[in-house]
């Protein structure tokens, strides 16, 4: 067990039996996990199962005010019960053993080497056993860098939340995650904002987490490309254009993320649910982005 390690797991109607699953694979790799409710409908449920496990702290928050104000709320409990280090996860995420182990060591070895540590982030595989490719600004430019070129670790300039280790230092200097971004390019932000103060995103190939991206997956041009609800993608269109308006993000990286929440748009319209709320949704977030309007989506219906 690694001391002072807190992980903090988000859910939301969650299926109890791979929330089981998740917590086997963590709880013997940290001291403690924070759950963070976000109002699910089964919390009935939820709650009577959390009775009969150990070193787990339970917070509900009474609406759903999305992910980074949820992650934001098991944060500052990890905080205020002295945590060293605080480790993201998805509700279904299944570590393998040694994963917390590596992060930890990765961190290490980045301070003897003289970096200053602000993320340590695994590589990510989907359930079929696609590699992603990790995406970084390197030299002003957008590349892509293949998993198995890493040697032990490597300097990245942002990573997806699952399986994020983040030292609690960075929290107290640069604050918590935007909660006005509700979920979508929250873990993004947060990776740029803190290069601020000199930190590095550091990825690890010796550290892999399975994760699916979007409701449903389509592999276009060799690429795995997630199919999310018209809800959810209002935020990806929105969230991709306050992004790339935040004066620290480097124009590149912005406008990236921008053409690719547009290509998005396209495959919503083609391939997602509910074609023409699809639309509606995406052409309200692109107003709402120029319009600098945030927090919870704007439309429900």
């Amino acid at each position: 067990m690694n001391s002072g390690v807190f992980a903090v797991v988000v859910v939301f109607n969650p299926d109890i039996l791979l929330v089981e699953s998740a917590y086997k694979s963590i709880i013997n790799q940290v001291d403690y996990i924070v759950y963070v409710d976000n109002n699910s409908k089964n919390r009935g449920n939820l709650i009577s199962w959390f009775k009969s496990k150990e070193r787990i702290f339970y917070v509900l928050n009474v609406e759903n005010e999305g992910i980074a104000y949820a992650q934001n709320s098991g944060i500052k409990y990890a905080l205020e019960k002295g945590a060293s280090h605080v480790v993201l996860f998805d509700q279904d995420s299944v570590i393998e053993q040694n994963f917390i182990n590596i992060l930890l060591e990765t961190e290490k070895e980045c301070h003897d080497n003289g970096i200053e540590v602000g993320v340590v982030s695994p590589v990510y595989k989907s359930f079929d056993g696609f590699k992603y490719p990790i995406v970084t600004l390197q030299e002003g430019k957008v590349c892509t860098i293949e998993q198995d070129s890493i040697v032990r670790y490597r300097i990245i300039s942002h990573s997806i939340a699952s399986g994020q280790l983040i030292p609690t230092c960075v929290f107290k200097k640069m604050g918590l995650m935007k909660d006005d971004y509700f979920i979508d390019m929250v873990d993004y932000e947060f990776c740029f904002r803190i290069h601020q103060l000199g930190y590095k995103c550091i990825v690890t190939n010796r550290a892999t987490m399975h994760h699916k991206l979007g409701d449903n997956q389509l592999k276009i041009g060799g690429r795995m490309v997630g199919v999310y609800t018209p809800f959810r993608r209002y935020f990806t269109v929105r969230n991709s254009i306050v992004f790339m308006r935040e004066k620290y993000v480097p124009f590149a990286i912005g406008f990236y993320y921008f053409k690719l929440a547009i290509g998005k748009i396209i495959l919503g319209i083609i391939y997602g649910p509910n074609r023409w709320n699809q639309l509606r949704y995406c052409l309200k977030g692109i107003y709402d982005g120029f319009m600098s309007n945030t927090g919870k989506c704007s439309i429900y219906n």
